[in-house]
């Protein structure tokens, strides 16, 4: 029995001290480094696109691997080792059967916290198109690879934007504001307070995201890491085992880990400053009860599908 409880103390310590151990590996490198599949990079609006964008392109140069930037440009003829595609839509592609993936999520309302800032200040171009409604339609046709690469071509006209970003309704969800021919950040402008604010971005192309965050695909292949871990980390416990989970050991899972530390909120000078980020949760502090209240009565509770407490 003292046998037994000393062998479950030693296998205790040695997974302490694995999730402790420091950015480059103490061990020699394994010669088989590489993964053997395809990777599937995704993630949300406000939730670390930019962060993985900026990961993957070097680390992608680095090894020679080919990528699909799924959102923006149709599927190579010659393949891709990697597909990422920011808006969580992998639903197409699931059926592709040798890759391993990564799903980041974040808190649903830290999201909508940073959508809020960012919609008001962004460069997108359809923050600044007139719209009469803003519904699942609206959402989807953002997050739609073709509507959005012609919106944002510089010679569509207005009404053209306008067109494409009121499809047919299906009716999922309206977010029950009026817009009258104002534009999103002209909405978001006039909202008096941040509360307002809030209100107005969980109704609007928040609501799309956090429902589809939660409705993400369950699937043993991703493996999911929140923006928090990524900002907070120090460690890089959890890029660690993201990393792993795709397939790199050894001197190439060090790279990979060097890459993304030189992206990580925690190791630059200043943090951005275009939104909020999962380093600071300000909103926290700040949510006032009718904006709790209102986030109830529209999601629920989905932080809790997403393994988060409020």
């Amino acid at each position: 029995y003292h046998a037994l409880c000393d062998a479950l103390g030693y296998l205790a310590d040695l997974d302490e001290a694995e999730s402790a151990r420091p950015v480059r590996s103490r061990y020699p490198a394994d010669p088989a480094t590489m993964p053997s599949g395809r990777m599937m990079i995704t993630s949300h609006h406000k939730s670390g696109s930019v962060f993985l964008r900026e990961v993957i392109k070097p680390i992608a140069k680095h090894f020679g691997l080919k990528i699909w930037f799924k959102f923006y440009d149709p599927e190579p003829d010659g393949g891709w080792d990697i597909c990422f595609h920011q808006h969580g839509r992998v639903q197409d592609v699931m059926f592709e059967t040798d890759f391993r993936g990564v799903h980041t999520i974040r808190h649903p309302m830290g999201l909508i916290h940073s959508a809020a800032c960012y919609h008001e200040i962004c460069s997108e171009p359809w923050v600044d198109v007139p719209l009469q409604r803003f519904d699942r339609a609206t959402f989807d046709a953002l997050s739609d690879r073709e509507i959005y690469n012609e919106i944002k071509a510089p010679n569509t006209t207005l009404e053209r934007q306008a067109e494409l970003m009121h499809p047919v309704s299906d009716g999922a969800f309206d977010s029950g504001f009026a817009f009258g021919g104002r534009t999103y950040r002209e909405m978001l402008k006039n909202c008096a307070t941040l509360s307002e604010k809030l209100i107005f971005e969980m109704h609007c192309f928040s609501q799309g995201v956090v429902r589809d965050m939660v409705l993400f695909p369950s699937d043993a292949r991703f493996f999911m890491i929140t923006l928090e871990d990524i900002s907070r980390d120090h460690e890089m416990v959890a890029l660690r085992r993201l990393f792993v989970h795709l397939g790199f050991a050894g001197e190439a899972l060090d790279t990979c880990l060097e890459f993304s530390a030189k992206q990580c909120l925690w190791n630059t000078q200043t943090l951005p400053g275009h939104a909020t980020t999962g380093v600071k949760e300000d909103w926290r502090q700040t949510l006032p009860i009718a904006v709790l209240r209102e986030y109830r009565s529209l999601f629920g509770w989905p932080e809790r599908a997403l393994g988060y407490s409020l």
